[in-house]
């Protein structure tokens, strides 16, 4: 009963949220009170869209995380929903880690290969690493060389401005560490002075591969969004018959999935994956897009 579903293509922000009015209207009904919980606003059916179906005062965001190229997904798959994402024309794509199967059976450079459409976004891609792509030597060297073949920007605790049409987006890579996050992440935003308000900066973006490391950013000076996989939709869920639950979630109590906020301006939005490592997880949970 695995599903490759749709992960909700888009969570759009109005350009009025990035203000430093009072307005701040993201469209987005709250779920959960507290941690606040929120759906995509890709459900909402009332975003305003031109004829070719863009939303034209949305920053347009597209993430591919957990791809995890081996058994399961191919060079051909990726290089495929690459092309697709050329077509849409984002803003900025955010890669958010573990590219590889570490023990899988890949070509080399397969990830570069799969990629390869993405030169045609160049200055528009960033990207940040995963557990995985640390667990040898051979597959860190791999991942770096394979980015920067396609002109990919990897931080790893980096900082990077990217120009869009609606302005300057300060963008910011965590690495990924097994302890000491709740250190090591505010080490890195007072060094980079990320935590500074730059005056033509009309978003912060954070990639951090896991969402469980969310609650250790510190509170931004204007609105942030933070990308992260890892969960891979909660691994095991009721997801496919309407219900919230994932073993994740109730386990850990960290985000599985979907979009989260903390404080009154910063959100979270935790991909489900384009890909899994093996067939023992993502159990009744909707996973990465149909391509």
């Amino acid at each position: 009963m695995y599903e490759s579903l749709i992960d909700s293509a888009w969570v759009n922000v109005k350009k009025s949220v990035f203000n430093n009015g009072n307005e701040k209207d993201f469209e987005l009904p709250v779920r959960v009170p507290s941690v606040a919980r929120v759906f995509p606003l890709s459900h909402n059916n009332n975003v305003k869209s031109t004829d070719n179906g863009k939303q034209t005062d949305c920053l347009r965001i597209i993430q591919l995380t957990d791809i995890h190229i081996g058994a399961f997904y191919s060079t051909k798959t990726l290089a495929q929903l690459c092309r697709t994402i050329v077509e849409l024309d984002p803003d900025i794509v955010a890669l958010t880690g573990d590219y590889y199967t570490p023990e899988g059976d890949h070509e080399p450079h397969s990830l570069a290969t799969g990629l390869a459409p993405l030169k045609q976004l160049r200055g528009r891609v960033v990207a940040c690493l995963g557990n995985h792509d640390k667990e040898s030597s051979r597959v860190l060297r791999q991942v770096r060389e394979d980015l920067r073949a396609c002109d990919i920007q990897l931080l790893v605790d980096e900082t990077t401005l990217v120009d869009t049409r609606l302005g300057t987006v300060d963008v910011l890579g965590l690495d990924w560490r097994p302890g000491g996050v709740h250190k090591h992440i505010n080490e890195v935003v007072e060094r980079t002075r990320y935590h500074v308000q730059q005056d033509d900066t009309i978003l912060k973006l954070i990639l951090l591969h896991a969402p469980e490391c969310f609650k250790h950013i510190p509170k931004m000076p204007i609105e942030s969004l933070t990308l992260s996989g890892h969960t891979h939709g909660g691994q095991v869920g009721l997801l496919s018959f309407g219900l919230p639950w994932t073993l994740v979630g109730v386990v850990t109590g960290s985000p599985d999935y979907g979009l989260w906020r903390t404080f009154s301006n910063q959100y979270l939005y935790v991909h489900r994956g384009q890909g899994f490592r093996s067939l023992a997880s993502n159990f009744l949970v909707r996973m990465g897009v149909r391509n």
